[in-house]
């Protein structure tokens, strides 16, 4: 089966539900983890073959919706921001699908896109807001590559806590990082895609490889709607 942007969404959307079925033990019960997670996949796999189904696609996000909400109100560390991505960028689609129209299909891309657009301008303002100025203090990068590398593999470890030695380096990583995040924002703007994505991508490589922070459905979310695997519909 070839990679069309909306089996890579759906397999975006599907590593989210992966991530609350992971957290759902401390706090429902297991039968309900099971349920929820058998919806999705029937939701997941009936959008995938009939896309301009809305009811498909709701009852795909509809486990995801209740999954955070459970884990935002009772874990004690929250919803994780790692699924939020595939969930916004469906919720899009579908409210503009909603709205049917000729259009639909391609207003349903755009919305999904802008979603993602703010995604990212999101989550750069909420480092600006949490960590302030001291975010381009290289000791603040250098002392999180050092906790990473504690554990880590050797050859990962050895690369972190080289980069975390050079203050110069650690400034611009962290930097270049959130501007890179910030550039999301030009997600609502189709020529801007492609080079946006191909940055976001080599961000979250890098987040990986000196973090160990792996995001791959907002990796997949950018692939699939930046039209690297054709037109996302």
């Amino acid at each position: 089966m070839a990679l069309t942007p909306r089996l890579l969404l759906a397999l975006a959307l599907l590593l989210a539900m992966i991530e609350v079925g992971l957290n759902a033990p401390a706090i429902v019960p297991a039968w309900a983890s099971w349920l929820a997670g058998a919806v999705h996949v029937v939701g997941l796999a009936w959008w995938v073959r009939a896309p301009r189904s809305v009811a498909a696609g709701a009852l795909a996000l509809l486990p995801l919706l209740v999954g955070g909400i459970l884990e935002g109100a009772l874990s004690p560390s929250g919803v994780h921001h790692g699924k939020i991505l595939p969930v916004v960028a469906l919720a899009g689609w579908l409210v503009a699908q909603v709205r049917g129209g000729p259009d639909a299909d391609r207003n349903a891309v755009e919305a999904a896109c802008g979603l993602t657009a703010a995604a990212y301008a999101l989550a750069a303002y909420a480092k600006l807001a949490g960590a302030g100025l001291l975010w381009f203090d290289p000791d603040y990068l250098g002392l999180l590559l050092v906790e990473r590398a504690v554990g880590a593999p050797a050859p990962l470890a050895a690369l972190r806590l080289a980069v975390a030695e050079q203050p110069t380096l650690c400034v611009l990583l962290a930097g270049g990082a959130l501007l890179t995040e910030a550039s999301g924002a030009l997600f609502v703007w189709a020529p801007a895609r492609r080079p946006v994505a191909l940055a976001l991508l080599a961000m979250h490589a890098g987040i990986a490889l000196l973090m160990g922070y792996v995001y791959v459905s907002w990796a997949l979310v950018v692939v699939a709607l930046a039209g690297f695997a054709g037109r996302a519909r």
